[in-house]
């Protein structure tokens, strides 16, 4: 696995170095996906509080300026507002990937990590800029989970790179027509199952917190969400690096 993320960083920082833009348009691909979660989890916060009535498990929230009402409002208020700056920066991804590739097809440049030259350099700086986004993506989703639960960051992170380097070293490799293990999966099927498989794992220990270690609610449902988001961008990734391997034949 490292030598996949050393070759991988490399041609990265061979299209930084073109433009700019490629970038530009992985963060802000990365930041789309973050809000799309946002605009899920905000629904499911305000539901919960209107549903929670004076439940004493959510009195923490209220204060001498805001009643629970206020709350509501807000939230549902910042809905809408999440799934514009998803839409916002979905666009400002593609515009800028746009502009990264004009200027690979305009030079004719040739990769040397790939041997690649002319449309092929196009298709590998289009898969190079959506694992990254992935990889931005990541990052930004550990920091997030850390900040509500250093330990369970801690476990989840963990868990993660276990299953990435199974999933790169099993599947990155092989031919399209080969297949894994007793079962004779597809290595995109393997991707997926091992990929389900955290997400599981999570699920589980979030509500050994809340039986037990009295986790809030809204943290566990949050956390749950950012770590669905954490495993498919391990997905996602995982099958771009399929399309990368690819184009070094």
């Amino acid at each position: 696995m490292l030598r996949h993320f050393h070759v991988f960083f490399n041609v990265c920082i061979y299209f930084y170095n073109i433009s700019i833009d490629f970038l530009k348009g992985s963060i802000f691909l990365s930041i789309s996906r973050l809000f799309q979660m946002v605009s899920f989890f905000l629904p499911i916060k305000v539901l919960i509080l209107a549903s929670s009535g004076n439940d004493q498990r959510y009195s923490s929230l209220l204060t001498d300026h805001f009643s629970l009402e206020q709350y509501i409002l807000l939230f549902s208020f910042m809905v809408p507002c999440a799934y514009i700056i998803y839409l916002v920066f979905g666009i400002m991804h593609r515009r800028c990937l746009d502009s990264s590739t004009e200027i690979i097809v305009k030079n004719k440049h040739v990769n040397t990590h790939f041997k690649s030259k002319g449309s092929s350099v196009v298709k590998l700086h289009n898969h190079i800029a959506k694992a990254l986004s992935e990889v931005l993506l990541v990052v930004i989703t550990t920091l997030t989970i850390f900040i509500f639960d250093p330990l369970t960051m801690l476990l989840i992170f963990l868990m993660f790179i276990s299953l990435l380097n199974r999933i790169i070293n099993k599947t990155v490799s092989l031919k399209d027509e080969e297949r894994i293990g007793a079962l004779k999966l597809h290595r995109r099927q393997y991707i997926e199952y091992f990929s389900s498989i955290g997400f599981i794992a999570i699920f589980a220990l979030l509500v050994v917190q809340i039986m037990y270690l009295d986790q809030g609610i809204l943290t566990a449902v949050f956390i749950l969400l950012v770590s669905r988001m954490l495993f498919q961008a391990m997905q996602r990734y995982a099958i771009e690096a399929i399309y990368i391997e690819a184009l070094k034949n």
